[in-house]
């Protein structure tokens, strides 16, 4: 790939960037493809994942977590009980911009460049939000299994099924969502959604986003247990003195 400053009215390489970006010659400053392809970088991503997921575990479990929470349940209780509720918040802010930069560094080695106007649009964010809403919020394993249901059943699923099905069924397509409905044809219609999987998509993911607030809030993992202490005070030992 090749990096040139360029002129926005004109088009053209500008003087500037013909010292900076022209040292190499006129093909300009090259950037080599990324190494990481293929399987290689699909284990270096599952082991960043993991390192993540770790990470955040030992910090949800630490008093510093605990804090977190406790800030997030309510920030004046914390505030009253001597918690720096601003430098907790600040310490949040460093932590994920770091997590997030470094998945940057991650993206940017699958695509060999990145933009942000293109490519990280509100829609991303939307995702996100569905993917957790569905493994289940406050939890880092829901938040894996729900980007994992998501990307695999939601997202890709029903590409690849309507490329499959599309392939098998010999119809012609009608011209609009109207004509495939009045058609009572059950294949005529499925020839449709097959042909137009990307804006029914949008639909189906509303449908599943209001079903989970409606129906399971908490997500496919549950209630959240929340850690009230550093030791399991689940189980308590037998003896001392009897009411009887």
């Amino acid at each position: 790939r090749d990096l040139f400053l360029v002129d926005g009215q004109a088009g053209t390489p500008t003087a500037f960037g013909d010292l900076v970006f022209g040292v190499l010659g006129s093909d300009g400053l090259g950037i080599s493809q990324p190494i990481l392809i293929g399987w290689g970088y699909i284990a270096v991503l599952a082991a960043f994942l993991v390192g993540f997921y770790l990470l955040l575990e030992r910090l949800g479990r630490s008093p510093f977590g605990r804090t977190m929470k406790a800030i997030r349940e309510d920030e004046l209780v914390a505030d009253s009980l001597g918690k720096d509720v601003n430098l907790v918040k600040i310490k949040v802010f460093v932590i994920g911009c770091a997590l997030m930069g470094l998945a940057g560094i991650l993206w940017f080695g699958s695509q060999g460049n990145v933009s942000p106007t293109p490519q990280f649009r509100p829609l991303l964010t939307f995702y996100v939000f569905i993917a957790v809403i569905i493994g289940g919020s406050g939890s880092n394993t829901g938040s894996v299994l729900g980007g994992i249901v998501f990307a695999a059943v939601l997202f890709e699923g029903p590409r690849r099924v309507g490329g499959t099905v599309r392939g098998l069924i010999d119809a012609q397509t009608p011209p609009s969502f109207a004509d495939a409905v009045a058609s009572l044809d059950p294949v005529t219609f499925l020839a449709y959604a097959t042909e137009n999987v990307a804006p029914l998509q949008f639909v189906f993911l509303g449908l599943v986003l209001v079903f989970i607030i409606h129906r399971r809030p908490e997500g496919i993992l549950g209630d959240r247990i929340e850690t009230a202490a550093a030791v399991d005070l689940s189980e308590r030992p037998a003896g001392g003195e009897s009411d009887e």
